[in-house]
């Protein structure tokens, strides 16, 4: 029973680290769960069986949870990037290389912005290096979902479904162990990032509600002031959406909360730059 016990830890270990589990992975994390559920059924302790049993039960029914909410970011993010080459296709004329590696492969080159052309296993890994290189700084502020979707070079929103592969990407970037969209930071983000990208592709219905629940989440569940940067983003992305759709008492009365809130921030920075008069040296008119 102690060693059941020890592999259904290192099973939950497994599955809540490892950002990727592949098919030959799965099949041995299935005959390790029926490996364990066989010592389970010799031990002695019958009440203490049943609860190992109910627990490894659990940790099975989430890995599948896992495992489905990954494939769906890798479906999306395969059927964005094909939808991204294909509509590239025309513009990437012969001798076209890529603005990051410069150099042209069998991938496909995409633009999303007004710069160049560029692989999005390049656009990828520069948006990955550049969250890593800035974590300590983003924890707070989260503006790795920015990083992703934005041009490397020129800050530009990214367009299309090179928007939407990017967004993708970013949530199962996110996805090591965390697959709960309603209670997770990163999935709320990852929300915010996939409504932006279904605006930029003109699905601009499936959009507001990822952006709205993105939102409110990260005010609600999360205590997120309005300066944050992916609830700023979040909100021009909403904004934008209304506009579109011709609602424009909604996008006035957003655009009122954020500039309300823009200049409570105003206010708030100002306070804090403020220096009081005793740090002033004395009268500011005297003259000696």
């Amino acid at each position: 029973a102690s060693l059941g016990l020890d592999l259904h830890i290192l099973l939950a270990e497994a599955i809540y680290k490892y950002d990727h589990v592949s098919t030959n992975d799965m099949i041995l994390i299935e005959s390790l769960f029926s490996h364990v559920d066989k010592i389970l059924e010799t031990a002695d302790d019958r009440e203490q069986n049943e609860k190992q049993k109910k627990s490894l039960d659990r940790s099975r029914r989430q890995m599948k949870r896992i495992l489905d909410a990954r494939d769906r970011a890798d479906a999306g993010y395969a059927a964005a990037c094909a939808g991204a080459v294909a509509a590239c296709a025309r513009d990437a004329t012969a001798g076209a290389t890529c603005m990051i590696c410069l150099e042209d492969t069998s991938e496909g080159l995409v633009r999303g912005c007004g710069c160049g052309f560029a692989h999005l296993s390049c656009l990828v890994r520069h948006a990955r290096m550049a969250t890593e290189a800035t974590d300590h700084i983003d924890q707070e502020d989260k503006a790795e979902v920015v990083r992703w979707m934005q041009c490397p070079l020129c800050r530009a929103d990214q367009r299309g479904y090179v928007s939407l592969a990017l967004a993708w990407k970013y949530r199962r970037s996110r996805m090591v162990g965390e697959d709960d969209d309603d209670y997770n930071i990163d999935g709320r983000m990852a929300r915010i990032a996939i409504g932006a990208a279904w605006f930029n592709t003109g699905a601009i219905e499936e959009a507001i509600p990822l952006l709205s629940d993105g939102i409110d989440g990260l005010i609600n569940y999360h205590g997120y002031e309005p300066s944050h940067t992916a609830f700023a983003f979040g909100r021009r992305y909403l904004v934008r959406c209304y506009d579109a759709l011709g609602w424009e008492d909604d996008a006035q009365e957003l655009r009122n909360d954020m500039e309300e809130d823009a200049a409570d921030e105003r206010r708030r920075i100002a306070r804090l730059t403020e220096v009081p008069p005793s740090e002033h040296g004395g009268d500011a008119d005297t003259v000696s």
